[in-house]
């Protein structure tokens, strides 16, 4: 799974991540890399909220599954399933944080 840490986390931001991850968390970082995506979608979330970016992903209809993606409170766009939706969210909060 290592490959797709690139995903989430770019320049900048994936320093700042892998520091954060040794003070907050008892794991190897290379434990990280092997926890199953979904584990490591919640920690890259836990982790910008520690950088005051906030990702909230809403159900828009239960019967066609559509969700939308807001981050900092703004609509980023509406995806047509929850694993596209999570992965916009990790990409826009990535591009978000090497900006600050």
């Amino acid at each position: 799974m290592k490959e797709q840490s690139t995903i989430f986390f770019t320049k900048k931001t994936r320093e700042d991540f892998e520091s954060w991850f040794t003070l907050h968390y008892d794991y190897e970082l290379s434990e990280f890399y092997e926890m199953p995506l979904s584990m490591q979608i919640g920690v890259a979330v836990d982790f910008y909220e520690s950088k005051e970016i906030i990702i909230h992903i809403e159900p828009t209809d239960h019967f066609l599954l559509c969700y939308n993606l807001y981050i900092n409170n703004k609509k980023v766009n509406s995806f047509a399933d929850r694993d596209e939706t999570r992965k916009e969210a990790l990409v826009k909060s990535n591009q978000k944080h090497n900006n600050k």
